[in-house]
């Protein structure tokens, strides 16, 4: 069993990056409590390395996942 199977399709990452640079913005604004910016970049990492991999641990736990399945696909 592949533990790291994809389980983001194409398009949730795409959405995923984009997420996570504006985390990652709303992390680096001066305007934030230092508590506040961190709490938005710790989200920004998780996000944009999960968009990265192509994996997210907590579909994991539920077993879900949009990746499509490479088998059922027509060919």
């Amino acid at each position: 069993m592949n533990r790291l199977a994809k389980n983001l399709s194409q398009a949730e990452r795409v959405a995923r990056a984009v997420v996570g640079v504006v985390f990652l913005f709303i992390g680096l604004s001066p305007s934030l409590s230092p508590a506040w910016s961190t709490i938005m970049l710790v989200l920004a990492a998780f996000v944009l390395i999960t968009a990265a991999v192509s994996y997210c641990p907590l579909y994991t736990l539920f077993n879900f996942s949009t990746e499509r399945s490479k088998t059922n696909s027509p060919e």
